[in-house]
């Protein structure tokens, strides 16, 4: 995705648009870039904290850019469901595609999302197949959200 305060490609794009700096490393130290990866991971280090999670229904939609998420007993999983991800895509290695990588270096060789990013949950996956290895269906980076995924516009606080 793109940052949104300066539109280029890079994987912290929220702390880019808190603090006007691309690299967190100047602003936060390692023991704090360690603490902000482990908040920023959410529930996959509070697995105590999935019983209260487990109150709170599952999504209702999903978009390329939205999960389904759930937590505890909602009929989607045997048991309960600690993890929280419940949808899935299909997606396919295209050699030739060009585009940024995770740490915004541009390069050859990209996946690429099947049916425009469609998320499936189980027992809803489709019947008919799914069009794999063709780049007029798929997706490989989004360079705008989806109208429903826009975040709201207010000012920076570095700004």
């Amino acid at each position: 995705m793109r940052c949104a305060r300066c539109g280029k490609h890079h994987p912290v794009g929220v702390h880019c648009f808190g603090f006007g700096v691309h690299d967190p490393s100047p602003v936060l130290g390692p023991r704090n870039r360690a603490v902000a990866l482990a908040h920023n991971s959410g529930s996959a280090f509070a697995a105590p904290s999935a019983a209260g999670l487990g109150r709170f229904p599952p999504a209702e939609t999903t978009t390329p850019t939205r999960l389904h998420l759930s937590w505890g007993k909602h009929g989607i999983w045997k048991g309960v469901d600690l993890t929280g991800g419940d949808d899935a895509t299909v997606i396919w290695w295209d050699p030739d595609a060009k585009g940024a990588d995770e740490v915004g270096r541009d390069g050859t060789g990209l996946y690429r999302y099947a049916d425009e990013g469609t998320r499936y949950l189980p027992g809803q996956w489709p019947e008919a197949r799914i069009r794999l290895f063709d780049p007029k269906t798929s997706t490989a980076v989004l360079d705008t959200l989806p109208p429903e995924a826009q975040p709201p516009s207010y000012p920076s606080p570095a700004a």
